[in-house]
């Protein structure tokens, strides 16, 4: 697994081993990242369920100008920080050590909400409900990736502007109303 593009382009990222984490392949943020194109430049990013940065990194290399993190796994936090550290990214880079809820119980009116939002769940986790959680920080778009299933899930005060299949995996665009 590597950053795909970008300032840390070619940089390894650390995972760690057996089925701890399921970072998003290279495959999947290639794509990802071809569809959001110039629209990630200058945007503040949220990497909800962070695991070990991968999808952050990437929004952070491509030219966004932050990434909030939340991992509550403390174990996988220290590869999350290893990450941060390799692609010298740093200074663009904030931890949140904490559940997604904690986070999202704790946000006030008064911060601005993030213009992309990423969220990758651990599976078995209900697309619909995590959509929800995060709409009251989600300020531009949110990128759900979850299993893929069908029909498709029902996302209350969000549009539905694109779900892309690759392999078992989908990823849902999804703009507030």
């Amino acid at each position: 697994m590597r950053i795909i593009a970008g300032s840390a382009r070619g940089t390894v990222l650390y995972a760690p081993p057996g089925n701890r984490v399921r970072p998003t392949s290279d495959r999947v943020r290639e794509a990802l990242f071809s569809i959001l194109g110039p629209r990630i430049f200058g945007v503040w990013a949220l990497d909800a369920y962070a695991g070990v940065g991968a999808v952050g990194l990437e929004a952070l290399s491509r030219g966004a100008a932050g990434c909030d993190f939340i991992e509550a796994d403390r174990g996988v936090l220290r590869y999350l920080k290893k990450n941060i550290e390799r692609t010298r990214l740093a200074e663009k880079a904030r931890i949140f050590t904490q559940r997604v809820e904690r986070f999202v119980a704790g946000w006030r009116e008064a911060d601005a909400p993030y213009g992309v939002v990423f969220a990758d769940p651990p599976y078995g986790g209900n697309p619909e409900e995590v959509a929800g959680l995060l709409r009251p920080v989600v300020g531009g778009l949110l990128v759900l990736e979850a299993a893929d299933t069908a029909p498709d899930p029902r996302f209350e005060g969000y549009a539905l502007t694109d779900r892309r299949r690759y392999g078992n995996t989908a990823l849902y665009f999804l703009e507030p109303r």
